[in-house]
C-alpha cells in the first residue's frame, strides 16, 4: 500500500490517474481486510469520476464497491452496484467484463 500511497501523491494534479490510483489503493485495503477504508477510497474515486465525467471507469468502481460490500455481508447494496456495473458493461459490449459481473451476481444469488 505504501507505493500506491506514494503514487497517489504524484498524480494529484491528474484526475483520471488519481481516480485509477484510488481504485487500486482501495483494492489493496480490501485485500488487507480494511473494508471501510477501501469503501471510502472507492467513494473518493467515484466523486472524481463524476466531477470530471470520466465514464470509462464507472463500472469498475461499482464492481469494486460491490465486492467489498459482499465481503462485509451487505448483499443487497452489493447487488444494486453489480446491476449498475452490468448495465454499463452491456452498453460497452465487452464480453469479458459482462461475464465477470454476471459471475459476481451469480455468486451473490447462490450465497
Amino acid at each position: 500500500m505504501y507505493y500506491l500511497e506514494q503514487c497517489l501523491k504524484k498524480v494529484e494534479a491528474n484526475p483520471q490517474r488519481k481516480m485509477i490510483t484510488l481504485i487500486r489503493l482501495g483494492e489493496a485495503y480490501k485485500y488487507n481486510s480494511q473494508h471501510n477504508e477501501a469503501l471510502q477510497l472507492f467513494e473518493d474515486a467515484q466523486a472524481i469520476q463524476r466531477a470530471h465525467k470520466i465514464e470509462n471507469y464507472e463500472d469498475f468502481i461499482y464492481q469494486h464497491k460491490a465486492k467489498c460490500l459482499m465481503e462485509l455481508g451487505d448483499n443487497a447494496q452489493a447487488k444494486e452496484f453489480l446491476k449498475s456495473a452490468l448495465a454499463i458493461r452491456k452498453d460497452k459490449g465487452v464480453e469479458s467484463l459482462i461475464t465477470s459481473t454476471e459471475r459476481a451476481l451469480q455468486l451473490l444469488e447462490e450465497g
